[in-house]
């Protein structure tokens, strides 16, 4: 980081100057935000002073794909359809090291729905090789603004096999096997 400060420029410290200076920031992946990087006594000078600090804070940058979620955790979000929430779909994500993760949802998707990829977040800035948060992954289900008469008859059927299979185990005795059932 570039920067500019007045210095003295010569012993009777009477003659300020602009003089400008490179700092090295030592950034580590992962670093959390609103961490102080502190450079002691590179800022200003004064006559009957020692020279200023100077402070940089980090902030996070908005990015395309993920949000951090606490320290280390990433969430990312993706809209569905309807089908997709009820049976599956692949998820492609894009990693922030270059990698392409593929993950298959099979389970139902509901409005509250997570899944959580361990160790697939940010780097521990106290550890960046080992340590890492969470990818935690949430979705949209974009429910169709219009269903046809047949659509709609075939959510009721298929919905009617889920009920029909229910009340199939309720009938049945605790402990007890209906053998002509397929299993």
């Amino acid at each position: 980081m570039k920067i500019q400060r007045l210095v003295f420029t010569d012993e009777t410290c009477t003659e300020l100057k602009l003089r400008e200076k490179v700092l090295s920031i030592p950034f580590k992946a992962g670093i959390y935000p609103n961490t102080e990087v502190r450079f002691k006594e590179e800022g200003d000078q004064g006559p009957t002073r020692i020279p200023a600090d100077v402070v940089f804070i980090t902030e996070d940058r908005p990015h395309d794909t993920f949000i951090r979620s606490g320290l280390s955790d990433l969430l990312y979000m993706q809209n569905i359809t309807l089908q997709e929430a009820l049976c599956g779909f692949m998820v492609t994500i894009n990693t922030l090291d270059g990698r392409m993760l593929r993950i298959k949802i099979s389970d139902v998707v509901t409005p509250t729905y997570e899944k959580v990829i361990e160790d697939e977040g940010l780097p521990l800035p106290s550890c960046p090789n080992k340590a890492k948060g969470n990818l935690i992954l949430r979705f949209h289900i974009d429910f169709p603004e219009y269903l046809s008469k047949r659509s709609k008859k075939a959510f009721q059927d298929a919905f009617k096999i889920k009920d029909e299979e229910e009340k199939k185990f309720e009938k049945l005795s605790c402990g007890t096997l209906d053998e002509s059932a397929e299993y």
